[in-house]
């Protein structure tokens, strides 16, 4: 349903891109549900390496259990989770999305779910699992991308 223009424009990369990643999406898989998954896990505590409520969560440890409830897997690591997907302008990010910061080494370190709104879930080391948002100071002067999981 592309006009035949010759010249791979906007529109077309990313009509081609989300097409070929529709093949491998997960199906019926919404936004909204995946960020109330990771709203239930409010408070949970900060725990370096954990991936279970139980025992507390790092942020891709939070970001996996929270996508294989939906029997998404992902990569153990933010830098690993950050090569998944389909990369997302800031200003089209839809819920259910997931957003990087570059909060030590260069590259993505850490990893949170975006929600709406301008904010997102994430297992901060100070606070376990907590609501932020993208345009406070630390998070704004930190943030490097997104990635698009779920085509709804």
């Amino acid at each position: 349903k592309l006009p035949a223009s010759g010249k791979l424009d906007d529109k077309t990369y990313r009509t081609l891109a989300e097409e070929a990643y529709r093949k491998q999406a997960p199906a019926g898989v919404q936004g909204r549900d995946v960020v109330a998954a990771a709203a239930a896990l409010k408070g949970v505590r900060y725990r370096y390496g954990g991936t279970a409520p139980d025992k507390g969560f790092d942020c891709s440890g939070y970001v996996s259990y929270v996508f294989a409830k939906y029997k998404v897997a992902l990569p153990r690591t933010a830098d690993r989770q950050y090569e998944q997907g389909l990369f997302v302008l800031r200003q089209a990010l839809r819920a259910g999305d997931l957003v990087f910061f570059t909060t030590g080494e260069p590259g993505p370190s850490h990893v949170g779910i975006y929600a709406a709104n301008g904010a997102f879930w994430h297992a901060s080391s100070s606070r376990g699992v907590m609501l932020s948002r993208l345009d406070d100071v630390y998070w704004k002067s930190r943030y490097i991308g997104a990635r698009r999981l779920l085509l709804e």
